[in-house]
């Protein structure tokens, strides 16, 4: 008569996978087939055996015991980094138990390249939270209808370079296209 509490697919974890889970989660050993020899198994029972649910379940939930004395221990020795003669490491430490609690500075302005359908690829310098200006919207208008490979939005625009006589100049920006 079959257990009432155990679906057929539950299968009982026996002490050598017991061990085998202990020692593949504390670093004992790296591989396997040098697990397998140690708790005295083949390195194909091993396998099939963690593959079972139930024993994927006891290996996760040994892995996040591990992984918790591990945390534990970082955060000790990273509170003891806080406090050395090394600036760097006293800056970059403090910096990074900031971030871990939730302090973080604004996340500045990076560049943002869209592919769009007509236009090609567009170059985004604007900041973060800035609007599309009139001007821009006007560029992105025109880049679309005249299919150019791309547009820059945002930023510092100089005036195109031009060869005169195999040497690159400056040329005012009505001259280069550009209305800035």
């Amino acid at each position: 008569m079959a257990d009432a509490g155990k679906t057929k697919t539950e299968y009982r974890i026996s002490a050598p996978v017991m061990r085998a889970i202990v020692l593949l989660t504390d670093g004992t050993t790296k591989t396997l087939t040098e697990t397998a020899k140690q708790v005295g198994m083949t390195r194909e029972g091993l396998s099939k055996a963690l593959q079972r649910p139930s024993v994927q379940e006891a290996l996760r939930k040994r892995i996040v015991s591990v992984l918790g004395a591990g945390a534990a221990a970082a955060s000790a020795r990273l509170i003891e980094l806080l406090s050395s003669d090394n600036g760097m490491v006293g800056f970059q430490s403090s910096k990074l138990l900031l971030a871990l609690s939730g302090f973080q500075p604004a996340q500045r302005g990076g560049v943002s390249v869209n592919i769009h359908g007509g236009t090609g690829f567009v170059v985004d310098l604007r900041e973060p939270n800035e609007a599309l200006s009139a001007g821009d919207q006007a560029l992105l208008a025109d880049a679309a209808e005249r299919k150019v490979p791309g547009v820059v939005l945002g930023g510092v625009r100089r005036p195109a370079p031009v060869l005169i006589e195999g040497s690159a100049a400056e040329v005012p920006a009505d001259e280069a296209g550009h209305d800035d």
